[in-house]
């Protein structure tokens, strides 16, 4: 009777073994699932964190264009003359900013290459019959009596300006971890070079004492620096640019042609229209 009870009971171990080895592999085998849709899962989210980074980042730094107009002013220096200063002036370009690097470093600057398509200024001159350039001109006095009345007629000086330009720039996003419309609030500062071909028309006397409509043109390697604010579309900018140049005037009543080596130095500011 022992001996069968013995024998039962080793068994009855026996069977319970195996069945614990049976479920060993089986247990085994659902951790691994288990492990495995883990990972897919951690993938998936930091695939789509990735993908929602990469969004943000193209919605702050997406406009890349921007279309600039506003008031120019600029200061006209001949080398041995009266420096001549802006009435009024107008402005008009277009710029894109293509970055060097696709994500922003510390995700709010982006370095970037400046490339200005075209640039427009248009300058008008005050008082440019009161003020002469040196040896290349001479003082006019408005309330002289015996002075020519075709000076009523006389056309002034006008400056236009037409270039393209490449630079660098560096734009920031401060607020870029907001989840409101502040992260789309963009500060850029920029330096350009911009070869420009610059043309002057302007009335003076000649020794005579007649009216002359002399006109220039010469390429002025102007340099431009600023700085732009820009919330989605809208932008406001401010600059200041400077160049010199050679400047050829050539009379149109085929007086003797003069070169003048004149500086330009002034401001321009406007809004802008970012896309």
């Amino acid at each position: 009777m022992k001996k069968f009870l013995l024998l039962s009971a080793l068994l009855a171990a026996g069977c319970c073994g195996m069945q614990a080895q049976d479920q060993k592999p089986v247990e085994e085998s659902q951790a691994s699932e288990i492990e495995q849709l883990r990972s897919e899962v951690n993938a998936l989210r930091s695939e789509k964190e990735a993908d929602d980074q990469k969004n943000l980042y193209k919605h702050i730094f997406g406009r890349q264009k921007t279309f600039k107009i506003g008031m120019a002013f600029n200061d006209f220096k001949p080398k041995d003359g009266e420096k001549v200063s802006a009435n009024y002036g107008f402005m008009m370009g277009l710029t894109k900013t293509y970055f060097v690097h696709p994500n922003p470093i510390g995700g709010f600057v982006k370095f970037g290459i400046e490339a200005t398509w075209f640039d427009i200024t248009y300058i008008n001159y005050k008082d440019f019959g009161k003020v002469g350039l040196g040896d290349y001109g001479g003082m006019i006095d408005n309330n002289d009596p015996d002075e020519d009345l075709e000076y009523d007629l006389d056309l002034g000086m006008h400056q236009i300006d037409l270039g393209m330009g490449v630079g660098v720039s560096a734009t920031f996003a401060p607020f870029y971890r907001h989840s409101n419309a502040l992260n789309e609030l963009k500060f850029k500062a920029y330096v350009n070079f911009m070869p420009t071909y610059s043309m002057v028309l302007r009335s003076d006397k000649n020794e005579e004492g007649d009216d002359e409509v002399k006109f220039s043109g010469a390429f002025v390697p102007y340099f431009t620096c600023g700085a732009q604010a820009s919330w989605k579309v809208l932008s406001l900018f401010v600059e200041g640019r400077w160049g010199s140049a050679n400047y050829k005037f050539t009379s149109f009543d085929d007086g003797p042609s003069e070169k003048v080596s004149c500086s330009n130095s002034g401001v321009r500011f406007g809004i802008g229209l970012s896309f």
